[in-house]
């Protein structure tokens, strides 16, 4: 390999790719035996430091630790979830990065509100296992350190760089560093997939549980966001969109599903197979997986608008020249409350013997028949159907003039509807 096209893969390489180092302390919670601290043994029969130690003496329930020790695991999984170990650190695809971060900074504000909650605890934890364990009690005090000093023994941060070669590395020893980031990968990859091959035979009587699903989904994701380490140009994304294929579902995976998860992850069982595989798959279609397909709720609410809804009041919308359906709400017989009334069904005391007669008649008032309705302004509550001329009535309407649209604002007259009178 020449200079040049070293260096090009080193760039190519690493370009892709951010360092990021968590840097997650916690203290021990231990302080060191000193030779004071033996009972009834003589200082000289101890072993010399110089070849022993003597050794370590807790000074603290490790219980009250195991926040801290937690959050270092969470930032470590955090890591090795969206990258691989490389270089001291993790190396993260340069998409990814903000994403680690922002779940780093989460992880450190936990730290040190939990930090901030150990140190206001810290003589009550100290003296608590001082009456735990009285046989010590004078080896533990004696240990003790004051807590300013405890709380620079622990420490949450992180730090993103990037990776480039030198023009000073006239040796090109980061040719090397960049194929190890493969050879990470590929381990973090195997690593994760032979536990899987290995429970299993192979058979159709073997199952997978529910959860190797998202297990696989997640080594589907890792294989492509770290795609152009690709060696096959190509391949890794094929293999990939096969695992995601071979796991959609629910529930345990058994029978045929079973074989061909089984069969599927194959390549994941050494750095050797997987290679071989993505070469080979190199000239294939990704497989593309179909969305789900919604099935209809049976209990869903019955719809409120469309020609087809029941018990709706029809009127023109003034945005629309077709007809559309509001919902209707039903007239609560009992009086507790009204809803909007139905023209159509609800014919009700009119107050002026015209009016009246007309209704008997089934013939509207001489001086509404031709009523111009009021353009752009739907019917939406009862003063405004109480004010409409009965021209534009559905039922009173003659078969010229059927408006259904409110009138003009300047109209006096109202028509008022009783349930009373009709039992309602």
């Amino acid at each position: 390999m020449t200079a040049t096209s070293a260096a090009y893969k080193v760039d190519y390489l690493l370009k892709n790719i951010v360092l990021v180092m968590p840097m997650f302390s916690v203290w021990s919670g231990s302080g060191k035996l000193e030779p004071s601290d033996f009972t009834n043994v003589d200082a000289d029969d101890l072993p010399p430091e110089t070849v022993a130690k003597l050794g370590l003496k807790r000074l603290i329930n490790r219980d009250a630790l195991s926040p801290f020790t937690r959050l270092r695991a969470r930032a470590d999984r955090l890591c090795e979830e969206y990258g691989t170990r490389f270089m001291g650190g993790f190396a993260i695809p340069e998409d990814y990065a903000p994403v680690v971060a922002q779940k780093l900074a989460d992880l450190v504000s936990e730290f040190n509100t939990e930090l901030d909650t150990f140190l206001r605890n810290y003589d009550k934890l100290i003296n608590d296992w001082v009456v735990a364990n009285p046989d010590m009690a004078q080896q533990i005090l004696r240990a003790v350190k004051p807590r300013d000093q405890i709380k620079r023994r622990f420490n949450a941060c992180y730090a993103i760089a990037e990776v480039n070669g030198s023009a000073h590395d006239h040796t090109n020893s980061m040719v090397q560093v960049a194929d190890g980031l493969f050879d990470s990968f590929l381990k973090t990859l195997i690593d994760r997939s032979v536990p899987l091959l290995t429970a299993k035979n192979g058979t159709l009587n073997d199952t997978f549980r529910s959860s190797v699903r998202n297990s696989l989904q997640s080594i589907a994701d890792k294989i492509e966001r770290f795609a152009f380490l690709d060696p096959s140009k190509g391949g890794m994304m094929v293999l990939a969109s096969k695992i995601r294929a071979s796991v959609v579902g629910e529930g345990t995976i058994r029978g045929e599903d079973f074989m061909r998860v089984w069969n599927t992850i194959q390549p994941l069982k050494s750095a050797d197979a997987f290679v071989a595989a993505v070469t080979a798959m190199a000239g294939e279609a990704p497989v593309i997986v179909a969305p789900p397909v919604s099935q209809p709720d049976l209990l869903a609410p019955f719809p409120t608008s469309g020609a087809d809804s029941l018990g709706s009041v029809p009127h023109q919308n003034p945005t629309q020249t077709s007809t559309v359906l509001q919902p209707f709400e039903p007239i609560d017989a009992f009086g507790v409350e009204e809803g909007p009334l139905d023209a159509t069904f609800m014919p009700s005391k009119i107050d002026d013997s015209e009016a009246r007669n007309a209704l008997v008649k089934d013939e509207p008032p001489a001086d509404r028949i031709n009523a111009a309705p009021a353009e752009g302004k739907p019917i939406t509550s009862r003063e405004e159907l109480g004010k409409m001329p009965f021209a534009s009535m559905p039922g009173f309407a003659d078969k010229d003039n059927a408006s259904l649209e409110a009138p003009a604002p300047a109209q006096k007259e109202q028509v008022r509807f009783s349930k009373k009178r009709f039992g309602w």
